[in-house]
């Protein structure tokens, strides 16, 4: 005697193995969102670093190509985002970036027409909501900027 399914039984998946699916993606998501917040809140701290650093540069360049002082500040804080202007003429305009903490000993750097900086300045870029490795971005009084991980000490 062979056994043949009755031509009303359905092909897929029963209720049980769907559940079995479910239960074993729910595990996976609850191992892989962690890991992916940290990397997000790592990638937000770098990105307003190499923001802020290419601000830098390109201030520095500007004010050698005019011949004019051309500064770098802080809207009203650095985490609110930062202007470039050459006197009065706004040049480029750098947005907001949100849960972070951007410590900083000028609210303002200014480049000479020869590209040096007007005074050395520090930032330290921290993310607000989660233990990541802050950056730190130094600029000489030659105006080179320094881009590296850890605080500024």
């Amino acid at each position: 005697m062979t056994w043949q399914a009755s031509p009303k039984s359905g092909k897929g998946f029963t209720l049980v193995e769907l559940m079995v699916t479910v239960v074993i993606m729910a595990i996976l998501m609850s191992i892989a969102v962690p890991s992916f917040l940290q990397y997000q809140a790592t990638q937000s701290v770098r990105s307003a670093a190499s923001d802020l650093v290419d601000a830098m540069v390109f201030a520095r360049s500007e004010a050698v190509k005019r011949n004019t002082e051309v500064s770098v500040s802080a809207k009203s804080t650095w985490v609110q985002g930062w202007v470039v202007k050459a006197g009065g003429l706004m040049l480029r305009e750098f947005s907001a970036h949100n849960d972070l903490e951007i410590d900083s000993n000028v609210s303002a750097l200014s480049y000479g027409n020869d590209g040096r900086a007007n005074e050395e300045a520090a930032f330290e870029i921290k993310s607000g909501t989660a233990e990541v490795s802050p950056r730190c971005i130094r600029v000489s009084g030659s105006g080179k900027s320094n881009n590296r991980i850890g605080a500024c000490s």
